[in-house]
């Protein structure tokens, strides 16, 4: 029943995402290629969140930890997609800009990491390669994370601007997304942290 609610939740997220997404008056392949970006990115993080959370908070976060396999693979297929339509409707189909623009050409290598993690993210793949070495390949998405979120913030489109009657448009999407992202990182170092001074108070406390 946990599980059903964090798909339930997840698929929620993505539906308010792709509303929000259509409330602006663009092309629809423009449309399309923003949702997929913001879901994408939406996912990794949550992927990526959800085993910090589970060290800070515990039980809380419990019954997402074995979805996070698939919430990544999910996450792979959307940039997959933002990828190829991008390349299509953008670049017509050309692989110069992976070459003349530097925020182009590091989501490639991030697009190569997931690709490959989703690949391994099989329990027989885990069997073959042993957990340990298969828990090593794992820790790539760290790269992965870092150069997509690089990638996200400076290609970030009209996130503040300024209309002619002199307000502020903020696109909420974006600036939430940029704020889930450096709560990743927060909630990772933390996780982190929490791990290596909780192991060092195991191994100091006294035995009776």
């Amino acid at each position: 029943m946990a599980g059903k609610k964090t798909w339930i939740v997840m698929v929620l997220c993505l539906i308010l995402l792709l509303i929000y997404s259509c409330l602006f008056p663009l092309p629809i392949q423009t449309i399309l290629i923003r949702f997929t970006a913001l879901a994408g990115f939406f996912l990794l993080c949550v992927s990526l969140i959800i085993g910090p959370a589970f060290v800070c908070i515990g039980k809380v976060c419990a019954p997402a930890i074995k979805h996070r396999r698939r919430i990544g693979v999910l996450s792979f297929i959307f940039v997959l997609i933002h990828f190829l339509l991008v390349l299509v409707y953008s670049y017509n189909l050309s692989l110069l800009p992976i070459f003349t623009s530097i925020w182009v050409f590091i989501a490639v290598p991030a697009i190569i990491i997931l690709f490959v993690l989703a690949l391994t993210s099989f329990n027989k793949v885990i069997q073959i390669f042993g957990f340990s070495s298969w828990k090593l390949l794992q820790r790539l998405i760290y790269v992965a994370f870092i150069l997509s979120f690089l990638h996200f913030v400076f290609n970030i489109k009209n996130a503040f601007v300024l209309l002619p009657n002199g307000q502020i448009f903020v696109n909420l999407a974006e600036i939430l997304l940029i704020i889930l992202g450096i709560a990743t990182i927060v909630l990772q170092i933390t996780g982190f942290l929490k791990k290596i001074f909780g192991s060092e108070k195991t191994v100091s406390k006294p035995v009776n």
